[in-house]
């Protein structure tokens, strides 16, 4: 996908969706480092505030990506910051960061609602994710959206990786659950029967 396909969205705080840039990097870290200090209330997790990316580290996933996308407004600039990657026809939610002081406005519904629309005009099959299991605005906020947890035997090699992957960089296994929600060809078909379906 590029940025040009993304479409402007406006909803709740005056909050405009956009396409991310480069340039974006400072913004997209201030985001990431002031949504992770949740973390640091959850004693097993509190380590997380500490390890964000550089806005050099996020400069660099920036210019790699063009299925990324930010919240900005007018007073506040950038608040919130969904970044992902195309595998496999398949748009893979990597990071989903809203400025502490923003949280609970709808903006991180707002950037997964903006994802869902460029992935179903892309002809993705499906938006997927890892997260942590029980971790109240990880897995239950995203089941609330519609995602459904990916069982073992219909999970995609490459959220098997990226589980993998979370484990190598010290996130325990057990806690961490594969995501998804898939994008019926059928637009008639709801999500709730999509998700009776895993």
């Amino acid at each position: 996908m590029t940025p040009k396909q993304f479409r402007v969205n406006r909803g709740h705080s005056d909050v405009r969706i956009r396409p991310a840039v480069p340039d974006d990097a400072p913004n997209v870290a201030e985001v990431e480092r002031s949504a992770a200090q949740l973390f640091s209330k959850i004693p097993s997790l509190w380590w997380l505030a500490q390890h964000c990316a550089s806005a050099e580290e996020w400069a660099s996933y920036l210019a790699r990506s063009d299925s990324s996308l930010v919240a900005q407004n007018h007073n506040d600039g950038v608040v919130g910051f969904l970044g992902a990657s195309v595998i496999d026809r398949h748009l893979h939610i990597d990071e989903l960061s809203v400025r502490h002081g923003m949280q609970r406005r709808g903006i991180g519904r707002q950037l997964v609602d903006q994802c869902l629309e460029q992935a179903r005009s892309s002809g993705m099959v499906a938006i997927t994710l890892t997260t942590y299991r029980d971790v109240p605005w990880n897995a239950p906020w995203y089941l609330r959206l519609g995602f459904c947890i990916v069982g073992e035997e219909q999970m995609p090699i490459f959220l098997r990786d990226r589980l993998n992957s979370d484990h190598e960089r010290g996130l325990c296994p057990p806690a961490r659950a594969a995501m998804w929600q898939r994008i019926p060809s059928n637009e008639a078909k709801s999500m709730s029967e999509t998700c009776r379906e895993q």
